[in-house]
């Protein structure tokens, strides 16, 4: 259904996000704490008020004027009690806000911890839950270590399937994020595909000014992010094509182990660690390359590839977690997880044609512009919100 004309019409809404992400940035590595931070803003400045429970920010830029944050402190160290203790505080703040105020839509962004809205006493107020996105597959689970923490877990639990069995909306990033459903085929109906946006106008094909083909790596370094496969599979691409280098950006837990392996590395001399980059450097940084590299072992949804795409350049994936629904066959290549010589061979397919990395580059700004532009995405989510109230 469009709505471009009712848009208008209907007015703006009073929307209460219980819960945006553990970490809301609008300047930090952080994927999910990114995207919550645009849906926030972007809904804020066409005109929607907004009330955000907040357990952590790193905001630089100034908030929109009807976007009002509320502090959840953490109090509890136990992980299991502290979605019980922050549930319990959301509920304390909705019904001071929805007391003074009306409020017509709760939704709870991602990442959607069990339960957390099921507190909260909303009479006729629809209820939209996520994005959500697939677990990381090498993700531990933390075993409770108290008789009170397993019977906190396995509450929440239950308010999780009672939580999604009465949202009026369950978004999904991708289509791998089904997995986090209790009951996927009961709720199809209720089910929307919602993927994190970009900005296009930001994210730009601007022309590369360096020469030499240029592999770039731009995420955490974390075992789990595929640095490791990539840096046992650069041997043999350095070798074979003698032009190209490597550029690493990025810093995390590993980078003494990844410094330590690029030292003792045949070609060191053509891997250049680029460390932390700033949030406002990225799209220069991604300008400067041929090929985007990203060989998560299963990335929730992969914000980098999709900032690579939107600005033209070829990308080279993991056919894992939500990477294997954003990368198309037209606009890169995808190899299986840890596949060293299966991501060697990607590479240097690219680097030996410059006209496929043109094709491919042109054809993921084409996707990013007509899938993936905020507007676009903000234009879904309204029309959702709109929708379950009529």
């Amino acid at each position: 259904m469009s709505l471009d004309s009712s848009r208008v019409t209907r007015g703006s809404l009073s929307i209460f996000v219980s819960h945006p992400s553990y970490h809301l940035t609008d300047c930090d590595p952080h994927g999910d704490g990114l995207a919550a931070f645009e849906f926030i803003t972007r809904l804020a400045h066409r005109g929607h008020r907004l009330h955000v429970c907040v357990q952590g920010t790193n905001i630089r830029g100034p908030l929109p004027p009807s976007v009002t944050f509320h502090d959840i402190k953490k109090q509890t160290p136990a992980d299991s009690l502290r979605h019980v203790e922050y549930a319990l505080r959301v509920r304390n703040v909705y019904r001071r806000v929805a007391r003074d105020s009306k409020v017509d839509v709760i939704h709870q962004l991602n990442p959607v911890r069990p339960g957390l809205s099921a507190l909260l006493s909303r009479d006729d107020v629809p209820l939209v839950l996520g994005l959500y996105v697939p677990s990381w597959p090498s993700q531990p689970t933390k075993q409770p270590s108290s008789l009170l923490e397993r019977g906190a877990g396995a509450i929440m639990k239950a308010a999780d399937r009672i939580q999604q069995r009465r949202a009026d909306a369950l978004l999904l990033s991708t289509e791998a994020a089904r997995s986090r459903l209790h009951s996927p085929r009961s709720f199809r109906a209720r089910t929307k595909i919602i993927p994190y946006g970009i900005d296009v106008g930001r994210f730009t094909e601007d022309s590369k000014s360096q020469t030499g083909e240029v592999i770039l790596f731009l995420a955490r370094l974390h075992e789990e992010k595929g640095i490791f496969t990539l840096l046992d599979a650069l041997p043999e691409v350095l070798r074979q094509e003698p032009s190209s280098v490597i550029h690493i950006a990025g810093s995390g837990p590993a980078e003494r182990e990844v410094k330590k392996k690029v030292a003792s590395m045949p070609y060191s001399d053509r891997i250049k660690l680029l460390g932390h980059i700033e949030r406002d450097d990225v799209p220069d940084r991604i300008r400067e390359c041929d090929i985007f590299c990203m060989p998560s072992h299963g990335e929730p949804f992969g914000l980098s590839a999709l900032e690579a795409m939107a600005t033209g350049k070829p990308v080279v994936a993991t056919k894992a977690g939500g990477l294997q629904h954003l990368v198309p066959d037209e606009g890169g290549h995808q190899v299986p997880p840890r596949n060293t010589e299966a991501l060697s061979e990607a590479l240097l397919d690219l680097l030996g044609s410059e006209e496929k990395r043109e094709r491919m580059g042109a054809y993921n700004r084409k996707i990013a512009e007509e899938v993936y532009d905020w507007d676009r995405v903000i234009d879904r989510v309204e029309d959702i919100y709109y929708s379950i109230l009529d």
